[in-house]
């Protein structure tokens, strides 16, 4: 169970988002009090999720989303699992602080809204319309993850290190 959850936490811990806004306090006026107050914040934050995160799934006892689905289940389930990112936030923040119109800021928001979700509907869509096959191609993408997941995690993981580490060079390059 640790090893698993380690894994999934490496995996949110890849944030280019808050790398960057990480480099951003850094470079600021006064960088240790205010990468000092980021760090608390996010720690905070992290915690008080893991928490709520863990209370609500064993108080409604959805430990087990899968196991027994039903849509009130599910419905807790798309809540839980799609808590915003610090990529998702970035996102909207980017719409957020824009001089954008309104129908402009409108577009981006559901362009946004649609991409981060992409990863729900589109199975929807593609069971809508042909369910056996979609439920078929789901079964075997779900097998093939579970045989090559730790490679993919790796691979992932080393793809992820090495774009951090050309973006703080070029940053350190760059000052």
């Amino acid at each position: 169970m640790i090893a698993q959850a380690t894994g999934f936490a490496i995996l949110a811990a890849l944030s280019p988002t808050a790398l960057l806004v990480m480099t951003v306090f850094l470079g600021s006026e006064r960088p240790r009090e205010t990468a000092l107050a980021y760090v608390a914040g996010a720690m905070i934050m992290t915690v008080l999720m893991a928490v709520t995160v863990l209370l609500v799934l064993r108080g409604l006892n959805l430990g087990r989303l899968t196991a027994r689905p039903r849509p009130g289940v599910a419905f807790a389930a798309g809540l839980i699992l799609f808590l915003p990112s610090a990529t998702f936030v970035a996102a909207v923040q980017v719409i957020a602080t824009s001089d954008a119109s309104k129908v402009a800021t409108a577009v981006a928001l559901i362009i946004v809204v649609a991409i981060s979700a992409l990863i729900v509907w589109a199975p929807l869509i593609g069971y809508l319309a042909r369910p056996d096959d979609t439920v078929r191609l789901l079964r075997q993408a779900n097998g093939w993850l579970r045989v090559h997941g730790r490679t993919i995690t790796v691979y992932g993981l080393l793809i992820g290190g090495i774009a951090l580490i050309i973006n703080g060079a070029l940053g350190v390059a760059s000052s």
